[in-house]
């Protein structure tokens, strides 16, 4: 039942945003289905709590619904790239309760409609027309595509890959972040992942073992700044790029090899777009 509401309120978002200049002004965004917007200044010195602080929550009280964005006091005049997605999120979350009334009774509930909520952000601020006269026959179009999608809509990079890979068998983007284990040694964490990443086994917030072939492929970067292979996943062959974005950051694709025709070339050529792209 979850899926056909969400499924028309994309088509509600679409259809909401029209032809509005992008990026999307999501504060007006806000105004329109009634809620208010208030600015919470934090001082830098505060402390955060374990977990770390939320960019925006949303109240309901009686008079409506009340959106409150935390920033710090060195925060830049204009909302960043995160913000704008916070902002979207709440957004979301007021959406589902305002047409669907969805009320979590369980802790997998929850995940799933904040799943829904990230899932309905994107479409906002990366609405389908953004995404027209994409060409998506070759990992490099992908990865063009997503740097396009981020300039046009003033996202940031996952947000775009998100919306690029959204749906899409053949390809597989996702940066991957080493971090330092409790118990000493390290390992690769996946910051965000699009497109067909079951078949990788790989999701966002989830570490990889020193098995997968992704992680090989990070170790193996010792002097050069990327590296590509071809290997069978599933009864696919699949080529794989991972280029480093710096000491412990990776940027990993892939692309079904029976979508496209590629060879070592195109994918150094690929290889340094994504670099240039990644930089800042």
């Amino acid at each position: 039942m979850i899926e056909a509401q969400l499924e028309w309120l994309t088509k509600y978002i679409d259809d909401s945003v029209g032809t509005a200049t992008l990026p999307i002004d999501v504060v007006r965004k806000l105004a329109e289905i009634g809620a208010t917007l208030t600015v919470v200044k934090r001082d830098r010195s505060a402390s955060l709590p374990k977990k770390g602080l939320r960019d925006a929550t949303t109240v309901r009280g009686t008079n409506g619904y009340r959106v409150e964005l935390t920033r710090s006091a060195d925060s830049p005049p204009f909302l960043t790239h995160r913000e704008r997605f916070s902002l979207a999120h709440e957004w979301a979350h007021i959406l589902l309760d305002q047409y669907t009334g969805w009320r979590p009774t369980s802790r997998q509930e929850y995940y799933l409609r904040e799943a829904a909520c990230n899932r309905l952000a994107a479409h906002l601020l990366v609405p389908e027309r953004a995404q027209r006269n994409l060409s998506l026959q070759h990992p490099l179009d992908a990865v063009r595509s997503a740097a396009r999608v981020r300039l046009l809509c003033g996202v940031s990079w996952p947000v775009a890959a998100l919306r690029i890979g959204d749906g899409l068998e053949h390809i597989v983007l996702a940066e991957l972040r080493r971090i330092t284990k409790k118990g000493g040694g390290q390992t690769l964490r996946v910051s965000w992942s699009a497109g067909a990443t079951e078949l990788f086994e790989i999701r966002g917030g989830k570490h990889i073992g020193p098995v997968h072939v992704w992680s090989e492929l990070a170790e193996s970067l010792k002097s050069s700044k990327r590296i590509w292979m071809e290997t069978t996943v599933g009864s696919q062959r699949w080529a794989l790029v991972v280029s480093k974005m710096d000491e412990d950051r990776f940027f990993a694709w892939a692309q079904d090899r029976a979508a496209t025709d590629t060879n070592s070339k195109e994918e150094s050529k690929m290889a340094n777009f994504a670099q240039l792209s990644l930089i800042g």
